[in-house]
């Protein structure tokens, strides 16, 4: 079984879309969606039906912009409604992802997160998996995604795609099932090192652990949010790595970029698994 992340990045247009100015109301405005990046991604997976695909996709514009506006005080309501508001965009997005995927005849079925995760303060407190697997069996792609979940706090927190990630992965070893690989995509070529300005081809232990600090420290310094982004992305992927998982981060040309991974080649960062380390 493949794990395929797109990341929010990827399929909107993050970047430009979420800076301010910030409306209260913005209801009528329709935040862009990279449909052209979505079809690519589709093509490839259409010619690889032969896999097991579980898609997990990012926020983008439609969770991160909506959330900051309602957390900055600028939509103003309550805590429903914030709510409401968040997964309407989320829905916006899934709902072209699913029609794109359908276009190019790979069956994807979208699974609302909130239907089968409890969170706790943004971790994930509880899963239901049946609902993944039924559709699995039924030969159709299940499409998660980061979201606002139900807390058991109250109220409602996120919970991120990466997050869904480790607590999928973590769930099918734990029923003695295979997760073969981890596919992060987002919208740069793979991990670039910040002091050489160029793409990491592989990140195993060893230069892991030689080098985080100055990894960290540079991107901390530099782009602000070591608990996230590209950091946090790494962070994900050796733990993946660590616990067996062969995990890419990738991006650039996408159609051959993933057609290559898939095929079981390289591209973009590599994180060998502990034990395809071992067998070196």
């Amino acid at each position: 079984m493949i794990l395929i992340k797109l990341g929010g990045s990827f399929i909107t247009y993050k970047k430009d879309d979420c800076l301010p100015p910030y409306n209260g109301n913005e209801i009528h405005r329709r935040y862009r969606i990279r449909e052209d990046l979505i079809r690519k991604v589709a093509q490839v997976i259409k010619r690889h039906r032969d896999k097991k695909v579980i898609l997990i996709h990012g926020g983008g514009t439609h969770g991160h912009r909506t959330v900051v506006r309602w957390r900055e005080g600028v939509t103003k309501g309550s805590v429903p409604m914030m709510a409401w508001e968040v997964k309407w965009r989320m829905d916006q997005l899934t709902a072209t992802l699913v029609r794109v995927m359908g276009e190019e005849k790979v069956p994807t079925i979208s699974i609302p997160t909130s239907d089968i995760v409890i969170s706790d303060s943004g971790h994930i407190f509880e899963i239901s998996m049946k609902l993944i697997q039924n559709i699995i069996e039924r030969d159709c792609v299940p499409v998660l995604r980061g979201d606002f979940v139900p807390d058991v706090n109250g109220g409602w927190s996120v919970v991120s795609g990466d997050t869904l990630i480790r607590k999928i992965s973590s769930e099918k070893r734990q029923n003695g099932e295979d997760i073969n690989k981890v596919i992060m995509i987002m919208d740069k070529e793979g991990f670039i090192d910040p002091k050489t300005g160029k793409v990491v081809g592989e990140i195993n232990e060893f230069m892991f652990e030689r080098k985080k600090e100055e990894w960290k420290s540079h991107i901390y310094n530099n782009q602000g949010d070591v608990s996230g982004g590209i950091w946090g992305k790494v962070l994900v992927c050796r733990e993946l790595a660590d616990n067996g998982i062969e995990t890419f981060l990738i991006g650039g040309d996408i159609g051959n970029n993933l057609e290559t991974v898939l095929s079981g080649g390289r591209a973009g960062t590599r994180f060998p698994s502990r034990e395809q380390q071992q067998s070196l």
